[in-house]
């Protein structure tokens, strides 16, 4: 045989074949589209995913040690990238709703004429919804796929965003609420996943879709409080209704109606094993003790940020004598989010994650503690957004993907994740991140509608007490997560 490599170019297109293996040898060689093959004595399995990208096994033969090299198409990376964009939208759409309804709560408790305690069951509508999506949601990707289900989701925002632009009666407004929640929670969780899927630098690229969900906070409450002041104010939805629309048409042109496996290709499939069913995974979710306390710790602490996001507005207006321009304080809560997810990554690799997160608790206990005995209207929007920076590393906590050997952050997921990810076997441990993520969402309703009850009776002026309860409770369920522990059998 000849030392001299044979190079081969083949040009097949890739709608053609979507997830599929080829082998190759000098005597045949059905390539996968825009890659280059050289070989030497190899015999070779290339898989070819959607996105364009490829991935190997090696099978070695008796000739001698020789190597392979593939160049990724550059039409491949521009439709990951794409890929990504949709789902950095899918998010900034979930930043959007978390940010927005804080600043327009007293627009709509006026328009509807309602009390504390029913204005508070938009919180408990969008957990509803949530829930649904976190329930559903192995069930409906075994037949929707993850192009079709993440499709559902945007169609979900969209016809939810179009019921509120009338500003119908209150209980229409609630029952958008639940749709709203069921497509932001499976999109939220589906777009988690494929970018944490990727093999080449996931921790940048979830960065990148991360970034927009803090735009979408940071940018909604200043938008919202320009509308609270107008007859129809519901006309602020038009916004979020334009962008899930044009969401619609990015999800659909760049994943169709393909699994996850024909967009990524199968990725460590010897490591993941399958469950002999469904019933069997939600078991082993719900009976791992170790699942639970990092649930407890999510509730706590999204709680703990819905509650402050939600009722923000209403305590600066009410008792600092803020006018319906504090909408703006929410925006600062918010922003102070979005920098504590890149400013503090520097400090917390040097002091060390768990370490840190206890000063950052304690930290944020010390400044509720200051807004609840200072009542300087200023001191108190620059005490929110030092909180919104404090609390913004806890939602920016590093797992590892099951998928690859690198680092990403996961917002909505506490620095539990962590621990989850090293004791959870990888066939439930979307599962189990499904799990925690929507107890979490039950406090983001719980916790805001009890503030609601108890803002009824006993006025607004109790909402930074609850504050104090639900960060000490974090800090005790943080001593209670395991500091290390090693992943059950697979």
């Amino acid at each position: 045989m000849s030392s001299s490599p044979v190079i081969h170019a083949l040009d097949i297109p890739v709608s053609e074949h979507p997830s599929e293996k080829f082998t190759f040898n000098s005597a045949s060689l059905p390539v996968p589209p825009h890659v280059l093959v050289r070989t030497r004595g190899t015999t070779e399995g290339i898989e070819m995913n959607f996105l364009g990208h490829s991935r190997s096994t090696a099978e070695p033969t008796s000739f001698e040690n020789d190597d392979i090299s593939i160049t990724e198409s550059e039409t491949g990376s521009k439709k990951e990238w794409a890929a990504i964009v949709a789902c950095g939208l899918c998010l900034f759409l979930s930043g959007w709703q978390d940010g927005s309804l804080g600043p327009l709560i007293p627009t709509i408790q006026k328009y509807y004429n309602l009390s504390f305690t029913v204005i508070s069951v938009l919180f408990v509508s969008g957990c509803l919804g949530f829930l649904l999506a976190a329930i559903l949601n192995i069930y409906l990707s075994d037949r929707l796929g993850f192009g079709g289900l993440i499709f559902l989701g945007g169609v979900c925002q969209a016809i939810s965003y179009a019921v509120l632009v009338p500003a119908f009666p209150f209980p229409v407004m609630a029952l958008a609420f639940v749709t709203k929640g069921f497509g932001i929670g499976l999109q939220d969780a589906l777009a988690n996943g494929f970018v944490g899927a990727l093999r080449n630098d996931p921790s940048t690229k979830m960065g990148v879709i991360h970034s927009l969900y803090g735009a979408g906070a940071l940018v909604s409450p200043v938008i919202a409080t320009q509308f609270v002041y107008h007859t129809h104010w519901s006309y602020h939805y038009v916004i979020p209704l334009s962008i899930a629309s044009i969401n619609l048409v990015f999800l659909f042109c760049t994943f169709g109606f393909h699994t996850q496996e024909e967009l990524l290709g199968q990725i460590q499939s010897a490591d993941v094993v399958e469950a002999e069913g469904k019933e069997k995974k939600y078991k082993q979710v719900l009976e791992s003790w170790a699942v639970q306390i990092m649930a407890i710790f999510c509730l706590l602490y999204v709680g703990a940020e819905t509650t402050l996001g939600g009722w923000i507005v209403t305590f600066v207006v009410e008792e600092r004598g803020g006018r319906f321009s504090a909408g703006y304080i929410s925006s600062g809560f918010y922003g102070g989010l979005m920098l504590g997810r890149i400013g503090l990554i520097w400090l917390n690799q040097k002091v060390g994650e768990r370490r840190v997160i206890y000063a950052y608790l304690l930290l944020a206990i010390g400044l509720e503690v200051m807004v609840w005995i200072l009542s300087n209207l200023i001191g108190n929007a620059v005490a929110f957004a030092l909180i919104g920076v404090l609390m913004g590393y806890v939602q920016v906590l590093r797992q590892k993907s099951p998928y690859s050997n690198h680092f990403y952050y996961r917002p909505m997921y506490p620095i539990s994740m962590n621990v989850l990810g090293a004791i959870v076997p990888k066939w439930v441990l979307t599962g189990s991140m499904g799990w925690v993520a929507s107890i979490g969402q039950v406090g983001g309703a719980l916790f805001p509608f009890l503030t609601g009850t108890l803002i009824q009776k006993y006025g607004v002026h109790v909402l930074q007490p609850i504050l104090v309860a639900l960060l000490g409770g974090m800090l005790i369920s943080w001593i209670l997560i395991p500091s290390s522990t090693k992943r059950h059998s697979d």
